[in-house]
């Protein structure tokens, strides 16, 4: 009796083990779809002549580019293979992709081979400089005086 009663149990704690996961992999495929098409979109509509684009709000209330305007431009220009002029439209970015992409990269492959993801250790340091380097870009790519002023969107 104690043995059906054990083996029931671990069936339904496995059934629902397995709908958390199976519902997972759902919301995963239903991320990397979304970002997908996202990506066929800003291939075939560049955001500066389309009007369905998201615009920034720091922009549009202080006329000044924050360290993320530009984004979906340089995006649409590496999509195409511009380089060049992707870090014009924001530098920052194009730096960052390297490192954004091995994040995900690790991320996706643990998440589809069932490894358990190892946490990546960044120590607060880091993470300060990081932000640093973020207010520096926003602040050096508005004044008029610093070759960044030439690399807005």
């Amino acid at each position: 009796m104690q043995w059906k009663s054990v083996l029931r149990d671990f069936s339904v704690r496995r059934s629902n083990c397995m709908s958390i996961c199976r519902g997972q992999n759902k919301l995963l495929w239903v991320s990397l779809v979304g970002v997908g098409l996202g990506l066929v979109v800003l291939f075939y509509f560049e955001p500066g002549k389309y009007p369905f684009y998201p615009f920034c709000p720091f922009h549009e209330l202080t006329g000044l580019n924050c360290p993320a305007c530009g984004s979906l431009r340089a995006l649409h220009q590496l999509s195409h293979g511009n380089i060049l002029a992707a870090f014009h439209f924001n530098p920052l970015l194009v730096i960052s992709l390297p490192v954004l992409g091995i994040v995900l990269v690790r991320n996706l492959s643990a998440r589809f081979t069932g490894s358990p993801l190892q946490p990546i250790e960044c120590r607060p340091l880091v993470l300060w400089l990081a932000l640093g380097v973020f207010v520096a870009f926003g602040i050096l790519r508005n004044l008029h005086f610093t070759s960044l002023y030439r690399l807005g969107p």
